[in-house]
């Protein structure tokens, strides 16, 4: 019930009432989709204005947008292997990208991808519904991968809803490649370079 509170306050009637029609007749068929990008030396830099991590200072600040349950902000606190830069506008906080390395993923409701020491996962993104189309996920997704080749990252990988087009144009205008896909069970749907075969896990059963 919580979660489709949140789905109303974020996304609207329309959409919440279609996302429910979708999973009860069965229409949706969505599938989850694995991306990873090679990270090159980074001479980028950039205004840091806006920017914060996420501390005990401003951990209030991120409870109220953060959106999804699964998320502890505790455990990115202070915490040598995982982080969350969040995105202030005028005061209030309007977006976050969490990032995570050299540790295994869990991925929600999904299963587990093991990280080497050279690789990291970035996610969830997400972007206040007020201010999105803006260019800040994109912006925030700039600056995790700058943050991650700086303390020498090789590849960075993501998993997005087959569904979420937003959010897929987002990552791969910043130069992510699509590495495979797999179902709702968990099977493999392609895999190309066998990287989800040697890396991903289902265990949700």
């Amino acid at each position: 019930m919580s979660k489709i509170l949140k789905y109303l306050k974020e996304e609207g009637i329309a959409v919440t009432f279609k996302k429910i029609m979708d999973k009860l007749f069965h229409k949706s068929k969505s599938f989850t989709v694995f991306y990873r990008l090679e990270l090159l030396t980074d001479n980028k830099t950039f205004d840091d204005s806006g920017f914060e991590l996420l501390n005990t200072n401003n951990k209030s600040g991120f409870e109220r947008i953060k959106f999804w349950d699964f998320i502890n902000p505790d455990d990115y606190i202070e915490n040598a292997n995982q982080s969350i830069l969040l995105y202030k506008i005028d005061g209030q906080y309007a977006a976050y990208a969490a990032e995570e390395h050299t540790i295994d993923r869990v991925i929600h409701d999904l299963g587990i991808f093991h990280l080497s020491a050279d690789e990291a996962w970035i996610g969830p993104v997400y972007v206040c519904k007020q201010w999105r189309g803006q260019g800040i996920n994109g912006n925030l997704i700039s600056k995790q991968l700058s943050r991650l080749s700086q303390i020498g990252i090789k590849y960075v990988y993501t998993a997005i809803n087959s569904n979420n087009s937003s959010s897929i144009k987002s990552f791969v205008k910043s130069g992510f490649e699509e590495i495979g896909s797999v179902d709702s069970k968990g099977n493999l749907i392609n895999d190309p370079k066998g990287i989800l075969k040697e890396s991903f896990k289902y265990t949700v059963k």
